[in-house]
């Protein structure tokens, strides 16, 4: 799968927070990139989604977009989605963040081990 996969495609698209706030829902909530519990209270990144209205009635009360349900990714994962969305890339809200890391350092040559050893001596 490409980095370069937007969530816009006409019919439902998401619009992130810009900056983590704790999970304030009745319930905890599963990040949808790698599907771990986020506990109520706990810092996530909120992504607010909508899809385009399907008939005149929703266009003229709702305008250009129908809210559908909220998703949520954990720390870790909205963290990853964070960084390489600051680099100039678009991806799936859905993708497994850890894979797109992988991916986008296999793109640039990053090696995190060769990082490590020079940081540690």
């Amino acid at each position: 799968m490409s980095l370069c996969s937007c969530d816009f495609d006409g019919e439902s698209w998401v619009d992130p927070a810009e900056d983590f706030a704790p999970l304030e829902t009745k319930r905890s909530r599963k990040c949808v990139s790698c599907e771990n519990r986020i506990v109520v209270g706990e810092l996530s990144l909120h992504f607010f989604s909508y899809r385009a209205p399907r008939c005149e009635y929703e266009d003229r009360r709702f305008g250009d977009g129908v809210r559908t349900a909220d998703l949520y990714m954990c720390e870790r994962c909205g963290e990853i989605y964070l960084n390489l969305s600051a680099a100039g890339l678009c991806i799936s809200v859905g993708r497994d963040m850890e894979e797109a890391l992988q991916e986008y350092q296999q793109m640039t040559g990053f090696n995190p081990k060769a990082y490590q050893q020079e940081k540690s001596t």
